[in-house]
């Protein structure tokens, strides 16, 4: 599937084709990916893909980072509930650096996506 990004600062801007094409994109990602709420701390497995915490003050454990290389986790903050958001790595490990990265709402829900390079978690982005 093609996708070409879309930056528009209203959606006067966007051509409804694209929104079209948007919507499908959103839809096919959301059918190959598992999406899970939790409104607890939980520690991720193979099974998630897209986590979105609805509580505030989570903290959401990554599994190894070995033997999993190219596996990601898109972590997204809910819109209405949620002020701080914990990800940790486990077994020593770091996410680029660091034990523990937090996702905090200042004027939006952050959104970060996660890849295991094999070693040690990296953030693909981060907004």
């Amino acid at each position: 599937m093609d996708v070409e990004l879309i930056k528009a600062t209203t959606l006067t801007d966007v051509d409804k084709t694209k929104l079209v094409d948007l919507a499908l994109l959103e839809l096919y990602y959301a059918r190959e990916n598992s999406i899970a709420t939790t409104a607890i701390s939980m520690t991720l497995n193979a099974t998630h893909n897209i986590i979105i915490p609805t509580a505030d003050d989570l903290t959401i454990l990554l599994p190894t980072a070995v033997g999993i290389a190219n596996k990601r986790y898109i972590i997204k903050q809910h819109y209405v509930s949620v002020v701080t958001t914990y990800i940790t790595a486990t077994f020593g490990q770091t996410i680029e650096g660091d034990e523990t990265i937090t996702l905090d709402y200042i004027d939006h829900p952050q959104t970060v996506e996660l890849i295991s390079d094999g070693t040690i978690w990296r953030i693909l982005y981060k907004y």
